[in-house]
């Protein structure tokens, strides 16, 4: 499904888009980033049932380097993950000048408000938290899309 990294690099764009369907450039992109599978799976069949094209990144660095091959439309990105947490990829994200308006919905199973000022700091748009109603998480993907 996605590419892999090896030795603590990122993939290449040859190797992370290596056994992968060609992406509809005409339908919206979301890019899903948790690492919790069974989030993942709900919200990637919710969204594509919607019509859009998603890609799943289980940690924070593949987040990054699915940014630079998907080129997503729209973020949904967990603030706790291994590896690379999703604070730390909303600072990464902003710090991009072709990512600067980049929607980010970032999500968390906890409701900390200290966190969330930090993380709505750091660049996300809109903070959530979890349980999220997938209709409710569909309705703000597509606010951001203009929809």
């Amino acid at each position: 499904m996605t590419g892999r990294r090896s030795c603590g690099r990122l993939a290449s764009a040859e190797e992370a888009t290596a056994g992968r369907e060609p992406i509809d450039e005409s339908r919206p992109k979301v890019l899903i980033v948790d690492d919790e599978q069974d989030f993942t799976t709900a919200t990637r069949l919710a969204l594509e049932n919607a019509g859009m094209e998603t890609v799943v990144a289980e940690n924070g660095l593949r987040a990054i380097e699915e940014i630079e091959i998907f080129q997503p439309d729209v973020i949904i990105l967990d603030i706790y993950m291994p590896v690379m947490d999703g604070l730390k990829v909303c600072k990464f994200i902003r710090v991009e000048k072709q990512n600067a308006s980049l929607p980010i919905i970032a999500i968390t199973a906890y409701g900390d408000e200290t966190k969330k000022e930090e993380v709505l700091a750091a660049g996300a748009n809109l903070y959530l938290t979890k349980p999220i109603d997938p209709v409710e998480l569909l309705e703000h993907v597509r606010s951001f899309l203009g929809g």
